[in-house]
C-alpha cells in the first residue's frame, strides 16, 4: 500500500488503490500525484545495511 506526505501541509495519506489518476492529500486537497512514496516498504525508506568493523584485539 503506497503512502505519500504532503509537501503542502506534511499530511500523512495512503491509498489501497491499485492505479491512480489523481491522488488529492485527504487534509488539504491538493494534488500530491507527484510527491515521492514514503511506504515503510519503500526502498526510499528502508535504511541501508551498513557494516561496520573493529578492531582486532
Amino acid at each position: 500500500m503506497p503512502w505519500k506526505r504532503c509537501p503542502f501541509c506534511g499530511g500523512l495519506s495512503y491509498s489501497a488503490a491499485t492505479s491512480y489518476n489523481e491522488w488529492l492529500c485527504p487534509y488539504c486537497e491538493k494534488d500530491i500525484t507527484s510527491a515521492p512514496d514514503c511506504s515503510p516498504d519503500s526502498s526510499a525508506t528502508k535504511p541501508t545495511d551498513v557494516t561496520t568493523s573493529r578492531p582486532e584485539d
